[in-house]
């Protein structure tokens, strides 16, 4: 995922490019898994369902891969699920189609029969709630829909703990699926997705943002393809296979010149596709075809599963982001303040803390998503979604992934104890080090129950923790001192604090709720009202108390000193 203009500070942010040290990079953003749908009649069909290779926030159901590595990794395995039902009158008579992961329209016939196929639409915004992760995609894709293969290219909308994403991919099935760094989609881009068999095993996948000008292709083998069917789809990304984020609110999306072998898919008997769940309710309903080649999704929530936030009027095209989330906080030294960013990249001092500078009113290519002082708390850095990275007062900047390709949004970071370098962790779990912070491992490429949501630095031995949404924690080069992975919780984990010289750690819940771990528990808000969900955690050393941060600023102080909020 490309980040061109997160490398841009104020007052006294230094921004230079620099490249990683010791970088791990996971391989893949998300994988497709094929899934069964079963034919009521006479044909079984193959379909393929994005299944994210990073997990979801999956609360406290399930047990999460907890010990200290690489020594082991014990994981829960992953839940396979079908896709859905093909309802079928009679051979060649399709009334209805229904999938628990496509919405759209899909040609199917024999082998070689398709050469390519293209789309129109303009990308919908995602209607986000706070600390929602979920995903929807779109695209245009040759194959899945009656074959064991599929190649296609589109657009993913993602919920990334409360905060919009929009990327730009091509997939060939079984390969792992690949963001196109040059395109930098927004909401009401008008993009065209395309797919083009050229040879032998070889395709080109295209996503051009009309836009912005901005394009990239890829030439791909494809092993096995069959070129037996052609779609414009809709998708639910992870409705299949492994653990599943919700289908995004998207609200609808309107396809627009959805042609096959260069002709209106309208003219080839194209058979609907409506999205749904297991039950047979609606998730996503299909329109007629208009001129053969348009038609709209749309994003419905059955009465049984409400959406996160409401079903809303639609909303003008681009939505603006929220002006003031909070989305976590960094505490002094000696405890006598700390600070509260935003999504924006504003910084809220409080306390003695200092203003040394922030990132409001800077275009930034991805919100922000962590803030962590220096030891001295004279300085502090901010890093993005895109893994741009920002450095105020006396911290020194390292290097970032911004501009870079990464699998996943970054979610965190946390400095060496020396500040002489630092950690970024993904939402997969991957981990990237900069200056002289040495890499001992990570998570990326594994299978996780949830989303990795932190990483706390171990000033004893120079390593480091991961911590994912369901509390599951993983030790490198850090003693383990346990978690919560196993454990029905009420609310998701979505941060994390080391204690003082290393010999513990605490957990916050979205609800409030707090964790200690050979650390001193001082209470939480775990059963009280909330004015907003908790989405930031600092530590006091000079205590062993501790803060929570609200995204709407409010602050909770236990065992520490209060300085104010917002």
């Amino acid at each position: 995922m490309a980040n061109r203009h997160s490398e841009r500070g104020s007052g006294s942010a230094r921004s230079i490019g620099g490249p990683a040290r010791s970088v791990h990079a996971p391989e893949r953003v998300f994988r497709r898994r094929p899934a069964r749908l079963v034919a009521l009649g006479v044909v079984v069909l193959v379909a393929c369902a994005t299944s994210f290779a990073v997990s979801p926030l999956s609360g406290a159901t399930a047990a999460a891969a907890v010990g200290v590595l690489p020594a082991g990794i014990r994981t829960a395995p992953m839940i396979s699920t079908s896709v859905g039902a093909l309802p079928l009158v009679g051979p060649g008579l399709v009334s209805a189609v229904s999938s628990r992961n496509w919405g759209g329209y899909a040609v199917s016939g024999g082998v070689g029969q398709f050469q390519s196929a293209q789309t129109s639409f303009v990308v919908p915004v995602v209607i986000c709630s706070a600390g929602e992760n979920s995903a929807s995609s779109f695209w245009a894709g040759i194959d899945g829909w009656g074959a064991p293969t599929v190649e296609q290219a589109g657009v993913l909308d993602m919920c990334v703990n409360g905060a919009p994403i929009y990327l730009a991919w091509y997939e060939a099935y079984p390969q792992a699926a690949v963001v196109f760094d040059a395109v930098v989609v927004h909401p009401g881009d008008s993009v065209v997705s395309s797919v083009t068999y050229r040879s032998g095993t070889s395709y080109r996948l295209r996503v051009a943002d009309s836009t912005s000008g901005k394009s990239e292709a890829a030439v791909v083998s494809a092993t096995g393809a069959t070129n037996s069917s052609a779609e414009c789809i809709a998708e639910d990304p992870s409705a299949s296979g492994g653990a599943q984020l919700p289908y995004a609110n998207y609200g609808s999306v309107q396809f627009t010149s959805c042609t096959v072998n260069g002709a209106p898919i309208g003219l080839l008997s194209p058979t609907p596709i409506t999205t749904t769940t297991a039950q047979g309710a609606t998730v996503a309903s299909v329109s007629g075809l208009g001129g053969g080649t348009s038609f709209t999704v749309t994003r419905v929530f059955p009465a049984s599963t409400p959406p996160a936030p409401p079903p809303s009027p639609p909303l003008p095209l681009p939505l603006p982001s929220p002006s003031r989330t909070a989305v976590s906080m960094a505490s002094t030294p000696t405890g006598d303040g700390y600070w509260v960013a935003y999504t924006s990249g504003e910084v809220s001092p409080h306390g003695a803390a200092a203003n040394y500078g922030s990132m409001a009113g800077v275009p930034l290519n991805s919100p922000i998503t962590h803030i962590v002082a220096t030891a001295d708390g004279r300085g502090y850095w901010l890093v993005g979604g895109d893994g741009g990275t920002f450095a105020f007062g006396d911290a020194a900047f390292y290097g970032s992934m911004g501009g870079r390709h990464i699998n996943a949004p970054v979610a965190d970071i946390a400095p060496t104890p020396d500040g002489g370098g630092y950690w970024l962790v993904a939402l997969d779990g991957g981990v990237f080090s900069f200056g002289d912070a040495r890499f001992h491992g990570s998570m990326g490429g594994h299978h996780l129950k949830g989303l990795v949501v932190g990483i706390s630095a171990d000033e004893q031995t120079g390593g480091y923790w991961e911590v994912a949404a369901d509390g599951g924690v993983f030790s490198f080069h850090a003693p383990f001192y346990g978690s919560t992975g196993a454990m029905m919780l009420t609310g998701t984990i979505v941060a994390m604090a080391p204690a003082a010289k290393g010999t513990g750690y605490w957990f916050a819940a979205s609800d409030g709720g707090v964790f200690a771990f050979n650390a001193p528990f001082q209470g939480s808000m775990g059963g009280q009202t909330l004015s907003a969900p908790v989405v930031g955690m600092a530590a006091d050393s000079s205590t062993n108390g501790y803060w929570l941060v609200g995204t709407d600023g409010a602050v909770y102080s236990f065992g520490a000193p209060f300085y104010g909020a917002g």
